[in-house]
C-alpha cells in the first residue's frame, strides 16, 4: 500500500511523538497553544470517535466551513484528520456551498444546524472548550473530550480523492508527495490550502511548524519567529 499522510502521523507518534508538531498563535487575543504529535493525534482520535458515536463513521464525507472559515486554528486540522481516519474524505467550502455530505463542521460564528445533516459546532476557544450553552440540533465540538482515547488505524486506500477544496481535489498518495518541510518553520495561515501544504508537509518532512492565525503585522510576524526560532 502507498505512503498516506496518516501513516506519517502515527509514524511520528511512534519516533517523535513528544516534540511539538504545531504552535499556534492567535495574535489578537495573544493566545499560544503547542501540539506535540501525541497530543494532536489524540485529539484526532477522539473527533474520529465522536464521528462514529454521531453515526457518521462509514467512509464519511465530512463538510467543512470550519477550515474555510477558519484555516489558521488548531481544531480545524483536528477535524481533516479526523475524518481522513475514518476512511473518508473532507470537502472545505462555505456552509451554502456544501453540497451532500455526512457531517457538517462549523466554526462559531452561526452554530445552527445545517438542514438534513448533522452538525457539530466548534466555539475555537484555544483550548478547544466549548460554549458554555445548550446549542439546539447541534453537537457542540467539545463533547469531543468526552471520546475515548481508542484509536483506528486509518486504512483508506491512497487513491482515494481524501479532500476537497476550491482549486482542486488531492488523493491521499497525492497529499503523502507534497514537498516535505524539515527544521521548524513559520506559516501565515491565509488560505485553507497554504495550511494544508505547510502541515502535511512538516509531517512527511519530519519538520515542526508554528502557524499564525489571523491577521498580524509583519513586525509581529517576525517577532514570533524569531521567539521561536523558525524559519519563515
Amino acid at each position: 500500500m502507498q505512503a498516506t499522510v496518516l501513516h506519517a502521523l502515527e509514524t511520528r507518534v511512534q519516533r517523535d511523538g513528544a516534540r511539538p508538531l504545531l504552535t499556534w498563535y492567535h495574535p489578537e487575543s495573544g493566545a499560544r497553544v503547542e501540539l506535540s504529535a501525541v497530543t494532536f493525534a489524540n485529539w484526532v482520535d477522539k473527533a474520529c470517535n465522536l464521528c462514529g458515536t454521531l453515526g457518521v463513521d462509514d467512509e464519511p464525507v465530512l463538510g467543512l466551513p470550519l477550515v474555510f472559515d477558519h484555516p489558521g486554528h488548531w481544531l480545524s486540522w483536528v477535524w481533516v484528520f479526523a475524518g481522513w481516519q475514518a476512511g473518508g474524505r473532507v470537502v472545505v467550502a462555505p456552509r451554502d456551498e456544501l453540497g451532500m455530505v455526512d457531517l457538517a463542521v462549523l466554526g462559531p460564528e452561526h452554530p445552527v444546524p445545517v438542514p438534513g445533516v448533522e452538525t457539530v459546532a466548534c466555539s475555537l476557544h484555544p483550548l478547544g472548550l466549548g460554549f458554555g450553552r445548550p446549542l439546539p440540533g447541534v453537537t457542540d465540538a467539545h463533547e469531543i473530550l468526552s471520546e475515548p482515547d481508542v484509536h483506528l488505524n486509518g486504512a483508506a486506500p491512497a487513491e482515494q480523492v481524501w479532500w476537497t477544496g476550491s482549486r482542486e481535489e488531492l488523493t491521499g498518495a497525492a497529499l503523502a508527495g507534497l514537498a516535505p518541510v524539515r527544521g521548524r518553520s513559520l506559516v501565515v495561515a491565509s488560505s485553507p490550502e497554504v495550511m494544508l501544504n505547510a502541515l502535511v508537509g512538516a509531517l512527511v518532512g519530519g519538520g515542526s511548524l508554528v502557524v499564525v492565525d489571523g491577521s498580524a503585522p509583519d513586525d509581529r510576524v517576525e517577532a514570533i519567529a524569531t521567539a521561536e526560532r523558525a524559519a519563515r
